[in-house]
């Protein structure tokens, strides 16, 4: 296998879903499309922050793994049995990683798209977020894609990148939508307020993340069905989240 052939299948596989999946969103804002080019620009911005993201991850991983940190994760599991697995290895790095990727990806957003001048009505909150959302998940998407290639082959490559663009992609839509949706309603309120959203649609979206993680990782694939219908069902709300958006207007705040 060529190095260009692997570079085109992995930028196939991880880009085009998301780019999909965007052109389906961005569907959801006619009356006022934002402009193309900030579009793209947040997106981007989302490809981009899988830098960071993994810079923080690699850091919690080495600290978690310190001995300090690790005796202590172990007595906190003695102290209060009842939550000993809250304090598990796995799932307090689950919990951090989950965190840090929301963060990293609102804030790439937060330095594109919510920063444009274009950014002025409440909709506009939801197309960038999932914009930037999205432009991670390609980027992670990518990376998920080359391990395949390198291990599995082709074959099997194709097969992640379906479940991924099931998955994965859906999940970042949503809890970027989520943080959206905050920013969103509260958008002609007062900046405390505003800002209180965004802690308010972080803290909701980790915790989804987190939880779709660990039941991944508990149920070793086996309840990934299960998953998928609960992510399709959020992903119908977040559309009707997206009509009654459409709707708030500065009279009717």
């Amino acid at each position: 296998m060529t190095s260009a052939y692997t570079f085109f299948l992995i930028c196939l596989g991880g880009f085009l879903p998301a780019l999909l999946w965007l052109w389906f969103w961005l569907r959801e804002d006619k009356l006022h499309p934002e402009p193309r080019g900030m579009i793209m620009l947040t997106f981007f911005a989302g490809v981009l922050s899988i830098l960071p993201v993994y810079i923080a991850e690699v850091y919690v991983q080495d600290k978690l793994m310190e001995p300090g940190i690790k005796a202590w994760l172990i007595a906190m599991q003695g102290v209060i049995p009842i939550f000993a697995g809250l304090f598990a290895f796995e799932t307090i790095r689950t919990i951090l990683w989950a965190s840090v990727e929301e963060i990293i990806k609102f804030m790439s957003t937060a330095l594109s798209g919510l920063r444009s001048k274009v950014y002025d009505e409440p909709i506009d909150a939801l197309v960038y977020l999932i914009s930037g959302g999205l432009g991670f998940s390609a980027a992670e998407n990518s990376f998920f894609l080359y391990k395949v290639l390198q291990d599995e082959g082709v074959l099997k490559s194709m097969t992640t990148g379906n479940m991924r663009f099931i998955g994965a992609s859906l999940l970042h839509v949503l809890t970027a939508g989520i943080i959206g949706s905050c920013l969103a309603i509260t958008f002609y309120k007062r900046p405390a307020i505003r800002r209180l959203s965004v802690v308010v649609g972080l803290l909701i979206a980790t915790v989804l993340h987190t939880f779709f993680n660990l039941y991944i990782i508990e149920s070793e694939g086996s309840g990934i069905f299960t998953v998928f219908c609960i992510l399709w069902l959020a992903i119908i709300l977040l559309l009707v989240v997206f009509e009654k958006v459409k709707k708030l207007t500065r009279s009717n705040k």
